[in-house]
C-alpha cells in the first residue's frame, strides 16, 4: 500500500493506518473495489425490475431470497447474515454485486470489500475496504479519519468501527459485503464475529461470499449468529444445460446449434467457463468448435501480447490483488514508465486487466489462477521474489512475507529471515498468523543447516508468546535433543517455562529448570532460569522460600541489567506478596510491571486493588488499559474482561459478573485463548450457587474438571473449595470439611492466595461450625485475623476478621462491631453476611425484636443482588424472628417475558430503549460494550423481539403499564 503521493507507506506497526490513508482520497472520493471478470452491475427494466446479465442467468431464486432478507431487515430492524457459497466462477461475485446494487436502490448504506489470497496478513483489509467502497461509503472521511488514531490497535479499531456503525444504523439500514471470504485474514474473521454480536438488533445485513460448503463457512460465525440474528445460506450450484444455452444465445445473438451445445457441456455448468468459451464469438457456423479450455484460451491471448505486456500481466497475476501503477512502474523499472503504461493499456484492451483509480487488477480470479498455473515455475518464483523485494524496500517484512513465502526454496536464508521477522512483527496484531509464519520459516531450514537452532529458537519464542504452548514445548524439546550449546539450551528452557506458566504447569517448570541448572551457564542464562523457577515456586513451595529466592534473583537481574529476568523476578515477588496476603506490596509489584512492560499483569494489579477495597481505582485502571492498551492487545481483551468480571462479582453485581463470564468464554474462544477458562468456571459456578442452582454448579464443576488442562496444583484447590461448599449446602457439612481441610493445610504451608480470599474465610468457618468442627472454625478465624493484620485500614478484611471471630464464638458485641466496620466496605454481600450472623446470634439468645432489623437489611441486600439462595435462608431466619410478612423464596424465573429478565438485563433494556448506544450504555453501567451485546441477545430471546425498535416499543409499553 502507498500513500497519497505515491511514496512508501508506513511500516508494520502502521499497517492499519496505511490502509486507512490509502482509502481516503485527497479529493474525498471513496475507494472502489475493482470489478470482476463477469457480472457487471444489473440494469433496471422499464418496470423497475432487475434485469440480470448472462453471468446471473439461473440465479433469480437466489437473488430473490437475498432481496427478501433485505426487505425483512427494513421491516423488522433485525440483523441478518447471508452466506453465498460455491466453486470458483460459479457466479458468487456477480450475485454479491447485484445484491449490493439492489440494496443501495432500496436505501441501504452499502459497502463491498474483497479478501485477497496474497493479502491474508493485512489486518482487517477487507472490512476497511467495505467501509470505504462505492460513491457513498459507509463511513465518511471524518469518521474514517477517526479510525487512524487506533489503526495500530486492531481490537480497538474494531471497537471504534462498531461504535461508528451503531450510530449510522440508527438512521438507515446497511449491507456490508465481503467477497472471497475464504481468504480473509484473522482479524477480519474475529472482527466480523464481534461486530455481528455487537450490532445485535440493528438493521445490518452481512453478505459473505466464499468458496466451500455453507456449513464450513457458517461454522466460523456460529458463536455470534443465533436465533436473534438470522442466517440465510445461498449455495450456488452448477447451471443446467438449458440455462447455459440461454447464456450462449444472449452472447452469440442466436441459439447455439447442437454441436455448440455439446461443446458447452465442457463448461460443466460453470457460467464463467461458458462465457470464456463464448468470448469474442458471433453466432458460429454449424459444427464450429469452441476453444478447448479456459487455460488454452488464455494461453493463446497472453501469448499474442507484446513481451513487455505479458510481463506486466504476469506481474499483476503474481501480485494477487489490485496493483498501483506506481508500484508497477517501480517493479518493472527496467522497462521504463512509458512502456509500463502502454502495457497496461494493451492488457486492458485485450480484456485481461481492468484499470480503475490508478490500480490495475485481473478481471477475475479464475483468469488469475489460470495464468498463474501456466507460468513456468522459475518465472513465477522470480516474479514473487521481485514483488517481495519491492515490498521489503518500500514497506516491511510483514508486507513482503506472502511473496517471499511463494518464492522461497529450502535453505533460502533471505526468505527465512523475512518470514521470521514478519512473524515477530505480527505477534500482537495477528497471533495465529505469527505462529504460521514462524513455522513456515523454520520449515525452510534443513536441520543440518547451522542456522536451524537459531531460527528454531526464535520460532519457539513466538509460539510461546502467542499461547501455542503445546507446539512451543514440542519444538523446544526437538531443539534440546539436537543442540549441545548450553546457552541455547538455557534460552530454550526459558521459552518452555514461559509456555508452561501460561498453561498453568508450575511443577513441570521446576523439573525442567532444575535439570538445566546443572549446566555451566552464563550469568544471564542462569538468572533467567532461576527467575522462572522462583515464579513457579510461588505455586509449589512456601511463600517464605519463594520470597527469598525472588529477592536474590531480582538483585542479580538488576546487577546484570537483564530486563527479562527482572520482569520475571518482579512477577514472582508480586505473587509472593499476594500469597502472603500483603496486598499493598503485591500492588506495588504489579503496578511497576504494568507501567514498564504493558498490560500483561493488569488482572493481578486490579485484583490487588480490590483486596485493598480500592474498587473505584481498580475500575479506573481497567478502563485506562482499555484506552491505552499496548500493541499485543489481541491477547489482552480477555484480561480486561476477566478483571471486569471479578470486579462485578466482588461488589455483588452477580448478573453482570455472570454475563461477563459468558462474554469472556465467547471472546476467548474467538481468539483461541484458553487461560481464562479456570476464572470463568469459578464465577459461573459461584453465581449458580448463590442463585440456588446447585445442579448447574455441579454441572459446571464436572465440565471444568474434564476440560481444564491446568496443573492440578493450580486447578484442583479451586474446584475442591466449590465442591466443599456445594456438599455443605446439600446437608453434608462434614464431607465439606473433609474436602477443604487438606486444601487449607496446603495453602497454609505454601501460603497460596486463592483459598484464603475473604469470600472463602467465612464460608469455611460456616461449614466448620455446621459440622461441629470447632478446631477448623477457630483456624478459619485466625486466618481472617492474619489477613486483616497484614492489610491495616482495609474495612472488608478488618470487619471480616471480627465477624468470623464473633460468629465462631457467638459473641453479639463482636458481631455488632463487625457490622459497624463493614458499613464502609464496598462489598455489600460481606456486610449482608455480617448482618445475618448478627441476627442469628441475637435469635440464639432469644432477642427476636433485636434480630429483625439486621435480618431485614440482609434480606434486602440479598434480594437486590440476586443471591436467591442467601435470600431464602435469610428469609427463614426472619420468619423465626417473628417477622409478620415472611418473604417467600423467589420462584425460578420464567424463560420468556418481562419477568424472565435479570436486574442487569432490565438496566440494559432501559438504556438502549431510551437512546443509549452500546458504548454509552457500557460506560453508564461500568461494563464492556461486548457485555452489553451479550445482555441484549439474552433480552431479545426472552422478550421474543428481533430489533432494538421492537425492544424500545416493548419497554415503553411495559413502563406505561400497557405491556407484559
Amino acid at each position: 500500500m502507498i500513500d497519497d503521493d505515491g511514496g512508501a507507506g508506513p511500516g508494520t506497526t502502521e499497517i492499519g493506518a496505511t490502509l486507512i490513508v490509502s482509502l481516503t482520497a485527497r479529493d474525498g472520493a471513496a475507494a472502489t473495489v475493482a470489478p470482476g471478470w463477469c457480472g457487471a452491475a444489473p440494469e433496471t427494466g422499464p418496470g423497475g425490475e432487475t434485469v440480470v446479465g448472462p453471468s446471473l442467468r439461473g440465479r433469480s431464486d437466489e437473488v430473490a431470497e437475498a432481496l427478501l432478507v433485505l426487505r425483512r431487515t427494513v421491516q423488522r430492524g433485525r440483523g441478518a447474515v447471508i452466506l453465498v457459497t460455491g466453486e470458483a466462477g460459479i457466479g458468487k461475485s456477480a450475485l454479491v454485486r447485484t445484491v449490493v446494487d439492489e440494496a443501495a436502490r432500496m436505501g441501504f448504506a452499502t459497502g463491498l470489500g474483497k479478501a485477497e489470497e496474497i493479502g491474508q496478513i493485512a489486518p482487517a483489509a477487507p472490512l476497511l475496504l467495505a467501509l470505504r467502497s462505492g460513491t457513498r461509503p459507509l463511513l465518511d472521511d471524518a469518521a474514517f479519519e477517526d479510525l487512524r488514531q487506533v489503526a495500530h490497535l486492531p481490537l480497538w479499531l474494531v471497537d471504534r468501527v462498531g461504535h461508528l456503525l451503531e450510530d449510522m444504523l440508527r438512521e438507515r439500514p446497511a449491507l456490508i459485503a465481503v467477497d472471497d471470504y475464504q481468504w480473509a485474514d484473522q482479524l477480519t474473521r474475529v472482527a466480523l464475529r464481534l461486530l455481528i454480536d455487537r450490532l445485535v438488533g440493528l438493521p445490518v445485513v452481512w453478505l459473505l461470499a466464499a468458496r466451500g460448503a455453507p456449513a464450513t463457512v457458517g461454522a466460523e460465525l456460529g458463536v455470534a449468529v443465533d436465533g436473534v440474528t438470522s442466517m440465510s445460506s445461498l449455495p450456488l450450484g452448477r447451471l443446467g444445460d438449458d440455462t447455459i444455452a440461454a447464456i450462449a444465445t444472449e452472447v452469440l445473438g442466436s441459439a447455439p446449434d447442437p454441436a455448440v451445445r455439446e461443446e458447452l457441456r465442457g463448461a460443466g455448468g460453470n457460467p464463467l467457463l461458458a462465457l470464456q468459451h463464448l468470448a469474442g464469438r458471433t453466432a458460429p457456423p454449424p459444427g464450429r468448435m469452441l476453444p478447448e479450455s479456459l487455460t488454452t484460451t488464455l494461453r493463446r491471448r497472453v501469448g499474442a501480447l507484446a513481451p513487455q505486456t505479458r510481463e506486466l500481466v504476469e506481474l499483476v497475476v503474481v501480485w494477487g490483488r489490485p496493483l498501483d501503477r506506481s508500484d508497477a512502474v517501480a517493479i518493472l523499472a527496467h522497462l521504463g514508465p512509458a512502456t509500463v503504461l502502454d502495457a497496461i493499456a494493451e492488457a486492458h484492451a485485450g480484456d485481461l486487466l481492468d484499470e480503475q483509480d490508478g490500480q490495475v487488477a485481473v478481471r477475475h480470479d479464475l483468469v488469475r489462477h489460470a495464468v498463474y498455473r501456466d507460468m513456468p515455475a522459475p518465472v513465477r518464483a522470480a516474479a514473487h521474489r521481485r514483488c517481495a523485494e519491492h515490498l521489503l524496500a518500500t514497506r516491511d517484512a510483514l508486507a513482503a512475507a506472502p511473496h517471499m513465502r511463494a518464492a522461497a526454496g529450502l535453505g533460502d536464508p533471505m526468505a527465512v529471515e523475512v518470514l521470521i521477522r514478519a512473524a515477530e512483527q505480527s505477534v500482537g496484531l495477528l497471533p495465529d498468523t505469527a505462529a504460521e509464519l514462524a513455522q513456515q520459516a523454520l520449515a525452510l531450514v534443513p536441520p543440518s543447516d547451522p542456522s536451524w537452532s537459531a531460527v528454531g529458537e526464535r520460532c519457539a519464542a513466538i509460539l510461546a508468546t502467542v499461547q501455542r504452548g503445546g507446539e512451543a514445548l514440542a519444538l523446544a524439546d526437538d531443539l534440546l535433543n539436537a543442540v549441545v550449546d548450553v546457552e541455547i539450551r538455557a534460552r530454550l528452557q526459558v521459552t518452555a517455562a514461559r509456555a508452561l506458566w501460561l498453561a498453568g504447569s508450575p511443577t513441570e517448570i521446576v523439573r525442567r529448570v532444575d535439570g538445566a541448572l546443572v549446566e555451566e551457564l552464563s550469568d544471564v542464562g542462569r538468572v533467567r532460569l532461576l527467575a522462572f523457577r522462583t515464579l513457579a515456586s510461588t505455586r509449589v513451595a512456601t511463600a517464605r522460600s519463594a520470597a527469598a529466592s525472588a529477592e536474590r534473583v531480582l538483585a542479580d537481574a538488576r546487577a546484570l541489567g537483564d530486563p527479562i529476568a527482572e520482569e520475571i523476578a518482579l512477577h514472582a515477588l508480586g505473587e509472593v506478596a499476594r500469597n502472603h496476603l500483603r496486598h499493598g506490596d503485591a500492588l506495588s509489584c504489579f503496578r511497576t510491571l504494568r507501567t514498564t512492560v504493558g498490560t500483561g499483569h493488569l488482572a493481578a494489579e486490579a485484583a490487588a486493588l480490590r483486596q485493598l477495597d480500592r474498587f473505584d481505582e481498580a475500575a479506573a485502571v481497567v478502563d485506562a488499559a482499555g484506552r491505552e492498551v499496548d500493541a499485543a492487545q489481541l491477547a489482552r481483551l480477555p484480561v480486561l474482561i476477566e478483571a471486569q468480571m471479578w470486579q462485578h462479582f466482588m461488589v455483588g453485581r452477580l448478573d453482570e459478573a455472570r454475563t461477563e463470564a459468558f462474554t469472556l468464554e465467547r471472546v476467548s474462544r474467538d481468539l483461541h485463548v484458553s487461560t481464562a477458562q479456570l476464572e470463568t468456571t469459578m464465577v459461573l459456578t459461584l453465581t449458580a450457587v448463590l442463585a440456588g442452582d446447585l445442579d448447574e454448579a455441579r454441572r459446571r464443576l464436572s465440565q471444568a474438571e474434564r476440560g481444564i488442562r491446568a496443573d492440578p496444583i493450580v486447578a484442583a484447590p479451586r474446584m475442591t473449595l466449590v465442591r466443599s461448599l456445594v456438599a455443605a449446602l446439600q446437608g453434608e457439612p462434614s464431607a465439606g470439611v473433609a474436602m477443604v481441610r487438606p486444601v487449607m493445610a496446603a495453602a497454609e504451608e505454601s501460603e497460596a492466595y486463592f483459598p484464603r480470599l475473604p469470600e472463602w474465610m467465612r464460608v469455611h468457618a460456616g461449614i466448620a461450625v455446621t459440622a461441629g468442627d470447632g478446631e477448623f472454625a477457630r483456624e478459619s478465624a485466625e486466618r481472617a485475623r492474619r489477613a486483616a493484620d497484614r492489610n491495616p485500614g482495609v474495612a472488608s478484611l478488618e470487619g471480616l476478621a471480627v465477624q468470623i471471630s464473633g460468629f465462631v464464638s457467638g459473641d453479639v458485641e463482636m458481631l455488632l462491631a463487625a457490622v459497624a466496620v463493614l458499613e464502609s466496605s464496598p462489598r455489600p454481600l460481606l456486610l449482608a453476611g455480617a448482618l445475618v450472623d448478627l441476627g442469628r446470634a441475637l435469635l440464639a439468645r432469644g432477642d427476636r425484636d433485636a434480630a429483625r432489623p439486621p435480618l431485614r437489611r440482609a434480606l434486602a441486600f440479598h434480594t437486590e443482588h440476586g443471591a436467591d439462595l442467601l435470600a431464602a435462608r435469610t428469609g427463614a431466619l426472619l420468619a423465626a424472628a417473628g417477622e409478620p410478612v415472611t418473604p417467600r423464596p423467589r420462584a425460578r424465573r420464567p424463560e420468556r417475558g418481562w419477568d424472565a429478565l435479570t436486574a442487569a438485563e432490565r438496566r440494559v433494556t432501559e438504556l438502549i430503549s431510551t437512546g443509549y448506544s452500546n458504548q454509552t450504555a457500557a460506560r453508564r453501567l461500568g461494563i464492556s460494550a461486548n457485555t452489553v451485546a451479550t445482555h441484549l441477545r439474552s433480552v431479545f430471546t426472552k422478550l421474543e423481539v428481533a430489533s432494538r425498535v421492537q425492544l424500545a416499543n416493548r419497554w415503553h409499553a411495559h413502563a406505561t403499564g400497557h405491556g407484559r
